[in-house]
């Protein structure tokens, strides 16, 4: 009888894992890049209320007008502008809602020209401006809005 309660206590804590691990609507991430300050982060896949500010995980679905991100690319930025938020993009101006903010650099860490992206007007619906942390962070300066559809994830909790 010992070992019954064994298995089924071995068999309990392995399904309750399984649960937590693969239907729970939290995901750990890691982000290989520099453009924002941690490397692990703990995301929830409930993207409905995504605001400026927050950091998102998405796919990268569409062609990179500077040819450095891939289609299908997972990528972490934070919400610089958000649907209905008035934004200025040029090569001499970044503001939000009049909040300004480092303009796009002329050039990539490697030394090539890149250009920036300009707009100037309301952000459409379902779209958003993201930014990374680093001054050369490779964001929307430079590719311009990413579709709210392509949000995967909203991260809540980070470290390291």
């Amino acid at each position: 009888m010992n070992r019954w309660v064994r298995l089924v206590v071995i068999f309990s804590i392995t399904f309750v894992v399984y649960l937590g691990v693969f239907l729970s609507p939290y995901h750990l991430a890691f982000v290989s890049t520099q453009s924002v300050p941690f490397h692990f982060a703990v995301y929830s896949e409930n993207v409905e209320k995504v605001e400026n500010g927050d950091y998102v995980i998405f796919n990268w679905t569409k062609d990179d007008p500077n040819k450095k991100i891939k289609k299908g690319q997972k990528l972490t930025k934070k919400i610089f502008c958000s649907e209905g938020d008035f934004l200025v993009s040029n090569a001499t101006r970044l503001t939000c809602n009049n909040m300004p903010s480092p303009i796009a650099q002329s050039h990539d860490s490697q030394g090539n020209k890149v250009d920036a992206w300009e707009y100037e007007g309301e952000i459409p619906a379902k779209h958003l401006f993201v930014k990374g942390n680093a001054r050369n962070s490779y964001d929307s300066r430079y590719y311009g809005f990413i579709y709210k559809k392509d949000v995967i994830g909203k991260v809540v909790f980070t470290f390291l």
